[in-house]
């Protein structure tokens, strides 16, 4: 349960934002740049501490994933767009029809196709954007599984604790990198760093 807030505030976000953007004014939009500029530098700001401090670069990379919820909040905001933009409201029950008896059959239809074309593209950005910020654990994982091995790869010697820590799928009592096998590969390897024994000539 309290997993899955991070991605409603997402949601909660991408539907402000909306608001603004009909409401006030297009340019509010931008609003959104601010955590993902937050995020951008989270990641960037990792990435150069691997080196110089493995355990302490696990907690910036947690706080990227700013960007990453940034990005659902702006998929979110482009769904509502185009569902309101090809789907606008029907008109006022107590307007007077203005049915035209002459209407040709795609014209009667069109409504309903706007519908049914806003639907499609709301499910592709939602798919493409917003579901991979209900599981954002696996996206900090993979980058930093991947930042870690660029970083350390053929830097210890073969069989040493800091290699298997990088390269092995399962170490101590971990397996992969979640939030507990991230750090405990973090100590291994920061510990390992420090052991010219473990380290390649």
């Amino acid at each position: 349960m309290i997993k899955a807030l991070p991605a409603l505030g997402s949601a909660l976000l991408g539907a402000a934002v909306a608001y603004l953007v009909f409401v006030v004014h297009p340019l509010l939009a931008a609003v959104l740049l601010i955590p993902a500029l937050i995020g951008v530098g989270a990641y960037l700001r990792a990435r150069n501490a691997v080196w110089r401090d493995p355990i302490g670069s696990l907690r910036w990379f947690e706080a990227s994933q700013v960007g990453l919820y940034t990005i659902a909040a702006a998929a979110g905001a482009a769904v509502i767009w185009v569902a309101v933009s090809l789907a606008p409201p029907e008109a006022s029950k107590a307007a007077v029809p203005t049915t035209n008896a002459h209407e040709s059959p795609a014209a009667s239809y069109l409504g309903e196709i706007l519908k049914a074309a806003s639907g499609a593209l709301s499910a592709f950005i939602a798919a493409a954007f917003v579901k991979p910020s209900e599981e954002p654990d696996s996206w900090v994982a993979a980058r930093v599984e991947a930042e870690f091995k660029r970083a350390f790869t053929n830097v210890f010697r073969a069989g040493s604790t800091g290699e298997q820590a990088l390269l092995s799928p399962d170490f101590g009592m971990s397996s992969g990198w979640d939030a507990e096998g991230r750090r405990t590969r973090a100590e291994a390897i920061a510990a390992a760093l420090k052991d010219r024994k473990q380290l390649r000539p």
